[in-house]
């Protein structure tokens, strides 16, 4: 069997080698960085240990469990390593075990040691009685393992029966020094590799928006697609700011402040400030504004289109095109071109794009200076017709109005059911946007219900003159409403129908229950869908292009996914079906088909993101921007436990060493700057995480010796034990509870 699955990929292939290289030179990287991590903070207690006398066993990089290993030597005293199990690493000093279940085996040792010290010693007097550890160990108070060793009949001035090197003989101050040595160690790293990340140059995602989805805060707040973020907070330090910044502050926000924001808008004159609010779903992991990064006007490198957009059916594009010009109108930024799509939905685009250079020159000339000039072409990209099942499914209330916008300014509210629209019926809310869209400009009365959209109260009448819109609005997120720009009102599609399409898709399909012909057979209004499994073609079931594709999409109360589920038509490829369920457990297997008056506005067209290189201009500079790093990356730790207590943010966002690694691995395969500021990141939370005040870790026996000092005397030994065990068994519950996430064995998002 082995033999078979390795001939079945020659390695001969080019391609074949090229990736498995690749893969090979991630995951060295991953190793060596990580472990380089592990490495310098084990070596600060190393190196203070050894300077306050003390003696270091073992050093070892990762667990050796049981004994197992994957490397040993032996230099000196110290026995060097590399444990088999990668979580982590320790020093073995001397009189310090952080295993509870071993103090006691550990106190006898270190008594051992020094009576086998001495009896080295006896033919030479001078030994014993010089030597300035032991003296200074002799003068301080005996801890409450030196107390525990002494005989009964000791008096209080006998010599300590421990040996002088040992951890425990040293002094507090001697011995805080040691267990702070890692992390101070970490932190001095962190602020090194990311100086030399921005010296040698970073490519950051500028701050703004390109999708801005409907409903959510920043929708609300009346944040539109291509503004930009130039400030945030209003005592910030103006600077040039990165996607990430944003993000940050999005996450560790509070609910009652929210975040200030300074937006660039083009066509507004000046910047101008707008307070977001980040809230927190049941399902989402930390609180978001409901936005995308900036994105430039340049087609991603692997995959330039969609599989089953208008622009992949031309076959012309090519990863690394940029995009100059549509209908000769010359493209600057994202906003020109997300105008164009949502202007001309119906229209067949002419496209001019410049070909990304071919070689080796990475799209720079011989100094690395300005891009090199690539050929360019003008290819034509037909419309993009709607999927549709053929069903209209009811409308229900508004779920959010955005700021500044028609509905702000004619007074229509949340929970208010839109009835008719200019004395008409509202019409398939799928097609809705679009519908007034092509009323931009003009004035209608919509009539509404306060109370329920099957009120008998006499409906309120509302003005509203609707805007021309300059961008559309893609319903992605689960729960997600509807929305139209033009009249600036987020809406839900309910997952009841309305009316069924004479002759459409969903008016075709025959009912069944149990296998069998249902009663009644066809769809009927007031139908309440309650899921839809999509049904590939057979080609294309195992397809890796379609692996990551929802299947199911459930529908009910607390699941308002239809507006997503019509999102999901879009993307699948020619062929597919879907299998509709009804409250009922009537099914039904239904095929979408293009329609042929409405169009959807993506073509598809995948947009990397927009990056600048962001370059310290001397060392100096480097190191500033290198402590600023470290300091974010640190106090985040604490930003998000303190989230995490408030319940802003879930507790299944932590990460395990699965999940470092994979983030590893992508920073990598970015760039090496990339890399640095990962390991920047992880340098600077390993600190934090080490000095947290729990038993075990760093910052524990640093609650102990800290009491020490004050009480002049140490704490108990059967306390120390206790609290130990109990911050062993919290940090394994932590690992696997970690684990169980990496692993998907524990779901984030349940």
């Amino acid at each position: 069997m082995g033999l078979c699955i390795l001939s079945a990929v020659s390695a001969d292939d080019p391609a074949f080698l090229t990736t498995a290289l690749t893969y090979f030179v991630v995951g060295l990287k991953v190793a060596v960085g990580l472990g380089f991590v592990i490495f310098v903070h084990e070596l600060g207690h190393f190196l203070v240990a050894k300077a306050c006398g003390v003696k270091c066993e073992k050093f070892y990089l990762g667990f050796d469990v049981n004994g197992w290993r994957l490397a040993r030597f032996r230099w000196g005293e110290t026995e060097y390593g590399i444990g088999a199990l990668p979580l982590g690493g320790y020093v073995k000093m001397l009189g310090q075990d952080d295993n509870p279940a071993r103090a006691a085996e550990e106190r006898e040792r270190t008594v051992a040691a020094k009576a086998a010290g001495e009896a080295a010693h006896d033919d030479d007097p001078g030994d014993r009685a010089t030597g300035s550890t032991a003296l200074a160990t002799a003068t301080r108070p005996a801890s409450s393992t030196e107390a525990s060793v002494a005989g009964a009949g000791d008096s209080a001035d006998a010599p300590l029966s421990v040996d002088p090197r040992s951890y425990t003989a040293k002094s507090v101050p001697q011995r805080m020094a040691i267990i702070s040595a890692g992390v101070v160690m970490n932190l001095i790293f962190a602020v090194l590799m990311a100086a030399l990340a921005f010296k040698l140059g970073v490519m950051e995602q500028t701050c703004g928006a390109s999708l801005v989805f409907p409903g959510e805060v920043a929708w609300q707040s009346d944040i539109e697609p291509g503004d930009r973020v130039v400030a945030i907070g209003h005592d910030s330090p103006k600077r040039e700011l990165r996607f990430t910044d944003l993000m940050i502050a999005v996450t560790y926000s509070t609910a009652s402040a929210g975040v200030d924001f300074e937006i660039a808008r083009d066509g507004v004159p000046e910047p101008f400030w707008v307070n977001v609010k980040p809230n927190k779903h049941d399902k989402r992991l930390a609180p978001m504004i409901g936005v995308l990064g900036p994105m430039s006007l340049a087609l991603d490198d692997k995959y330039p289109v969609d599989l089953v957009g208008a622009a992949s059916r031309t076959g012309k594009f090519r990863g690394g095109d940029r995009i100059v010009a549509i209908n000769d109108k010359p493209m600057q930024d994202y906003r020109d071109f997300i105008e164009m799509l949502a202007q001309h939905p119906g229209d067949t685009l002419s496209v001019r794009v410049r070909h990304k250079p071919s070689g080796d020159e990475g799209g720079k000339d011989a100094s690395g200076g300005s891009e090199l000039m690539g050929e360019e072409e003008t290819i034509l990209v037909p419309p993009q017709p709607l999927r549709t099942l053929g069903l209209e499914m009811k409308m229900g209330p508004i779920a959010a109005v955005q700021a500044n916008s028609p509905a702000a300014k004619a007074g229509l509210q949340q929970d208010d059911f839109i009835i008719s629209i200019g004395g008409e019926g509202v019409g398939d809310t799928a097609t809705l946007a679009e519908r007034l869209r092509r009323r931009a400009g003009k004035t209608l009365m919509f009539a509404i219900q306060r109370d329920s959209a099957d009120s008998k109260s006499e409906p309120i009448e509302k003005t509203v003159t609707l805007r021309e819109p300059k961008w559309y609005e893609l319903c992605l997120l689960p729960g997600s409403p509807l929305s139209a720009p033009a009249l600036g009102a987020a809406y839900r599609a309910l997952n009841r129908i309305n009316t069924i399409e004479p002759g459409g898709p969903a008016a075709g399909a025959t009912l069944e229950k149990d296998g069998k012909p249902a009663t009644p057979e066809h769809f009927v209004p007031d139908d309440e869908i309650v899921m839809a499994e999509v049904i590939l073609p057979a080609d294309k079931e195992e397809s890796d292009e379609f692996k990551g594709l929802t299947r199911k999409v459930e529908f009910g109360e607390k699941q308002a996914n239809w507006p997503m589920f019509l999102q999901l038509l879009q993307a699948l490829p020619k062929g597919s079906k879907v299998r509709l369920t009804l409250a009922d457990e009537r099914s039904a297997v239904v095929e979408p088909v293009e329609s042929q008056e409405w169009f959807n506005p993506e073509r598809g067209f995948n947009l990397s993101p927009d990056r600048r290189e962001v370059r310290a201009a001397d060392w100096g500079e480097a190191l500033h921007w290198g402590a600023r790093e470290t300091k974010t990356s640190a106090l985040a730790v604490y930003s998000f436990l303190r989230a995490v207590g408030s319940g802003r943010i879930s507790a299944k966002g932590v990460s395990g060493p699965v999940g470092v690694a994979k983030q590893a691995a992508y920073a990598a395969q970015d760039s090496f700057s990339r890399f640095l500021l990962f390991l920047t990141m992880l340098s600077a939370n390993l600190a934090v995480v080490n000095f947290l005040p729990i038993p075990v870790l760093d910052g524990g026996h640093m609650v102990f010796l800290t009491l020490e000092a004050i009480l002049r005397r140490p704490v108990s030994e059967r306390v120390v034990v206790a609290f130990q065990y109990f911050g062993l068994l919290l940090i394994l519950a932590l690992m696997v509870f970690a684990l169980l996430l990496d692993t998907e064995l524990i779901s984030r998002f349940s």
